[in-house]
């Protein structure tokens, strides 16, 4: 499962959640858990919001690409949803049908490969 969001979004929560209540091992191999087990202070500048709500520019550019092409399995709005309620969903989701959007994005790779190289705003 990859939980995929804009900083501070409430992934981190959702995973603890997840573990508390959920059936068998879930480990968290996320950036915040990768930041403070793995990476040195020194090389973890912070991508996070910062006091004043300004958001640094690679942080925007994240936040404008991040969702490109747009395949899911599933999503939810954290806005407006608790972790609590928001593992829920992603309970119901996993006892469905069995996840499709790495398999979809697979194919779309695949026929953009096959197209070859192309430049932005439909110019080849």
């Amino acid at each position: 499962m990859v939980l995929n969001g804009a900083p501070r979004s409430g992934k981190s929560s959702i995973v603890r959640v997840i573990q508390d209540t959920f059936e068998g091992a879930w480990m968290n191999l996320g950036v915040d858990a990768f930041n403070r087990c793995v990476l040195p202070p020194r090389y973890s500048p912070g991508m996070g919001l910062r006091p004043g709500g300004e958001v640094p520019e690679p942080v925007r550019r994240w936040q404008r690409h991040v969702h490109e092409p747009g395949t899911y399995d599933l999503e939810i709005d954290t806005s407006v949803v608790t972790p609590r309620a928001a593992a829920a969903m992603i309970r119901d989701r996993l006892a469905g049908p069995p996840p499709s959007a790495f398999r979809r994005l697979a194919v779309s790779h695949q026929d953009v490969a096959k197209r070859g190289p192309t430049m932005r705003n439909g110019a080849s």
